[in-house]
């Protein structure tokens, strides 16, 4: 093996372990912070149930807000995957569906899932938002602004295949509140209703509202 090829080859296996003990730290204090909230969630308990120092997680992070904006990005994708979810398949996939119909079907179901995911991380942000501003300013950043212009460009890929029943600003404006995670809290949470049951309503309601032809 060449120098070259061992420098490179040293390089990926550190990039590796590196990228491992990121996730691994991201796993524990998303485990902590469901079981514990937020404030009583310390560093060094994160990095214990991670197995690594607390000097690590602050050198990775630099602090446990840091942290937590990790945790909420990983729950909102899925995996570990840094694509944009407005950018991975599922979401393109509704883009070039040329049916409105089976474009807010395809859009209901996997949202549906998506709020189901990150619902309980999302009652951790606002406990936390209420006694930490920064905090209070990330969730406004991920609610109020990320996934208000997600929820617009949905509307626009619907409006690209054919006459809305109302504005696009009206549309996604609705797509954004029915999709929220206190929408989804009163639904699922105070009234007991399933994932699929939600993601049915969602096709339903999202169907009569924004189509001239529902």
């Amino acid at each position: 093996m060449t120098e070259n090829v061992k420098r490179n080859y040293n390089s990926a296996v550190r990039r590796g372990h590196a990228e491992a003990t990121r996730l691994r730290i991201i796993e524990a204090a998303r485990r902590l912070f469901l079981a514990n909230g937020y404030a009583k969630t310390a560093v060094p308990s994160i990095a214990a149930a991670a197995e690594v120092s607390p000097d690590t997680v602050f050198h990775v992070f630099k602090n446990k807000r840091t942290l937590l904006r990790e945790v909420v990005d990983l729950d909102i994708g899925g995996d570990s995957d840094a694509t944009p979810v407005m950018q991975r398949a599922p979401a393109l996939a509704v883009r070039d569906e040329l049916d409105q119909h089976t474009q807010l079907r395809m859009f209901a179901s996997g949202i549906a899932r998506q709020v189901s995911r990150i619902r309980a991380l999302d009652d951790i942000l606002v406990g936390a938002a209420a006694v930490d501003e920064d905090i209070a300013a990330l969730r406004s950043d991920i609610q109020d602004r990320q996934r208000r212009a997600a929820m617009m460009q949905i509307a626009e890929w619907i409006r690209a295949r054919g006459e809305l029943a109302v504005d696009v600003e009206t549309a996604g404006t609705t797509i954004w509140a029915l999709t929220s995670p206190e929408m989804h809290r009163m639904l699922c949470e105070r009234s007991g209703w399933t994932t699929d049951r939600y993601a049915q309503w969602l096709k339903v309601t999202l169907t009569s509202s924004l189509l001239v032809s529902p």
